[in-house]
């Protein structure tokens, strides 16, 4: 094998165990943080059906991220608003905090469940994750997060 065929061979195997090993970080992130999903279907002609999986990791990583980001681009008016919220929840934030430590070591449970005419909400705590189901006529929308990105979303409400 020449030179130039030697090196083709090597770069093609390392692009591979990029791809490979990237592949496996995903899975990692996933196995280790689990998923945010957001399911939209809409029966009919021109209904959509749209399923949304996001891995939580980056969802923490985008809250972890974001005093950073909003700083670097200098809008004052989100930081003014969290500042302002933080200030309104101040007595409601520890509160809020606790509850979600609750909410994680609590067992599987349905946590609401209303029913209306052809309308149906329900939401779950199962197999660590909160689930939202709502259904409207041939409308269903169903969310799934993770309890560990609400103890983040709390962390970062907190400041």
């Amino acid at each position: 094998m020449n030179r130039l065929a030697k090196i083709l061979v090597i770069s093609f195997a390392i692009g591979v165990l990029m791809l490979v090993g990237s592949g496996f970080i995903v899975a990692g992130t996933v196995v280790t943080s689990g998923l945010v999903t957001v399911s939209i279907h809409e029966a009919g002609p021109d209904g959509i059906d749209l399923f949304i999986p996001v891995p939580a990791g980056l969802v923490e990583a985008g809250l972890s991220l974001a005093p950073v980001v909003l700083s670097v681009l200098g809008n004052h008016h989100i930081d003014h608003e969290l500042d302002r919220f933080r200030d309104e929840m101040d007595l409601l934030l520890p509160a809020v905090v606790e509850m979600l430590k609750v909410l994680e070591t609590m067992p599987d449970a349905t946590l609401v469940e209303v029913e209306g005419h052809n309308e149906y909400v329900r939401v779950t705590k199962e197999r660590g994750s909160i689930r939202v189901l709502v259904e409207e006529g041939d409308t269903r929308i169903a969310i799934s997060v993770p309890v560990r990105v609400f103890r983040s979303v709390g962390g970062f409400l907190a400041g």
